[in-house]
């Protein structure tokens, strides 16, 4: 079997677009539970409120990033089923020695923490947070290890159980305040970990006796490199999500924080998460890839598939902004639809170029990665700086910091296409290809602006102009993708 055809293999047939397909549709039912909720959420709960749950989030992101000290990305990585089993040995083991640890700090230094953020009404939740931080390790470990076993359809199967549930907590329980938004949360990562857990089992994890000690040694000391080098990635990678929202509780207040956390919830996390099933498919075959020496044509086409398929729908999302933020979630949270607006170009970036482009550890390139996940996390500081110096509208801050993570994202693609051996120009050629077919899809919405704006049958007008552009969305991206498919190599 030649090259190419072994990439067309992966991406179309069974192993790769299954995959994709089993994850994506999970993750996509999972978001589409929480984006029809949210309506619901924002009159139940004040932006301030969504400010508690953003920080304990934000919190949370960073300590779980580093909470195994990464060793469950190295879990698919083995061809030794005996050393993966190791390797989550290790993870569990350090996830349970850093919670402990957390907890210990927790109890002698969050009060001082939530004081200074002007958030004293998070020192009632502040006791949920190792037991969050030991649950969401224990996902992430288990969700690695189903990874590995192509156990796709359980990792889809429990985001959505984790999404339902915890909407549902956080509606029935909203007469109890922040404490359901968070609460809601750590439920739904429960049952969502009891289920991986089931699924683990039931794939013959651990069939024979545990790793001794020795095995265990030995797993730690051969993938010593994620400890000493990813787990600094992971922590420049959680703080880089983390950042804005601590500094807009501290520069501003917990509703300016609240309603970033919406935008987050609505815009950016719908994206990761389906970007982030994409990657998990993509970095298990990158491995194959790598070593059959046709990484390349896997990430090319990976990008490319990404491109078509987002790019219609996220111009569509800039023309209704921002003014759709306020129809659907009420009047409080016209801010966050302005956030959005200037957010939306960064997470294009984000959700395009990071699925394909997670290839650093493969590449044995760790401190390429770091550096990267480090601009990112040193962004919101100069974004803030900007604004702290020259401005005092938190809107600008949200401009900046985009611009400046768009910068990121385009050099991180740059680069790793390089270190895989992609030409700059066909990743450049992707976009270029992209973009006409992707303007004519929001033509109507923006006729529309220039000509209905005024008029009596306004409504009509825009329902018709609403409509015409998203059919063409699907219409333009189905023939594009069924034209990727038959494209000859």
């Amino acid at each position: 079997m030649t090259l190419t055809a072994r990439i067309r293999q992966w991406s179309d047939n069974n192993q790769f677009a299954h995959s994709v397909l089993a994850l994506t549709s999970g993750t996509a039912a999972a978001q589409l539970i929480v984006v029809l909720a949210s309506p619901v959420l924002t009159r139940l709960y004040s932006p301030a409120q969504f400010g508690e749950l953003t920080l304990f989030m934000s919190v949370l992101g960073v300590l779980a990033a580093i909470c195994a000290f990464r060793f469950e990305l190295a879990i698919p990585i083995p061809r030794d089923e005996r050393v993966a089993v190791s390797l989550v040995v290790v993870s569990i083991i350090a996830l349970a020695a850093f919670t402990v640890a957390v907890s210990v700090l927790s109890a002698l230094f969050g009060k001082t923490l939530v004081r200074e953020l002007s958030a004293e009404t998070l020192n009632a939740h502040l006791w949920m947070l190792p037991l969050a931080l030991f649950v969401t390790g224990l996902f992430m470990i288990l969700n690695m290890w189903c990874n590995r076993q192509n156990q796709f359809g359980e990792i889809a199967k429990s985001k959505v159980v984790q999404s339902l549930s915890m909407v549902l907590v956080q509606i029935v329980g909203s007469s109890l305040g922040g404490a359901s938004l968070i609460g809601g949360r750590i439920v739904g990562l429960f049952l969502a970990t009891f289920l991986l857990t089931t699924a683990s089992l039931r794939s013959g994890f651990a069939r024979d006796k545990l790793p001794r000690l020795k095995e265990l040694r030995k797993a730690v000391s051969d993938y010593r490199r994620f400890p000493l080098v990813q787990t600094w990635v992971g922590l420049t990678s959680s703080a880089s999500v983390a950042i804005p929202p601590l500094l807009f509780a501290w520069f501003y207040d917990l509703q300016t924080a609240g309603a970033f956390g919406l935008t987050i919830m609505i815009l950016v996390a719908p994206m990761s998460l389906i970007g982030n099933a994409v990657e998990n498919v993509f970095y298990r075959q990158a491995i194959l890839a790598h070593r059959d020496g046709v990484l390349h044509q896997l990430m090319l086409a990976v990008h490319e598939r990404l491109v078509v398929v987002s790019l219609p729908v996220f111009l569509l999302g800039f023309t209704l902004l921002p003014e759709a933020f306020t129809v659907i979630f009420g009047d409080n949270w016209e801010q966050a639809g302005v956030f959005a607006s200037f957010v939306l170009p960064w997470m294009f970036l984000q959700f395009t170029t990071t699925p394909c482009t997670n290839v650093f550890p493969i590449l044995d390139k760790h401190w390429t990665a770091l550096w990267f996940q480090l601009s990112l996390a040193v962004a919101p500081i100069f974004a803030f700086a900007f604004g702290e110096m020259f401005v005092s509208d938190p809107s600008l801050v949200v401009a900046v910091l985009s611009f400046l993570s768009c910068l990121v994202y385009l050099s991180r693609l740059s680069i790793a296409y390089k270190a895989a051996g992609v030409s700059l120009f066909s990743g450049l050629a992707v976009l270029l290809r992209a973009a006409p077919y992707s303007f004519v899809c929001v033509l109507p919405l923006v006729m529309f602006r220039g000509f209905a704006e005024g008029s009596l049958y306004i409504d009509f007008f825009f329902v018709l102009a609403f409509t015409t552009s998203l059919a063409l969305c699907f219409a333009t991206i189905w023939m594009r993708w069924i034209r990727l498919r038959a494209m000859p190599n």
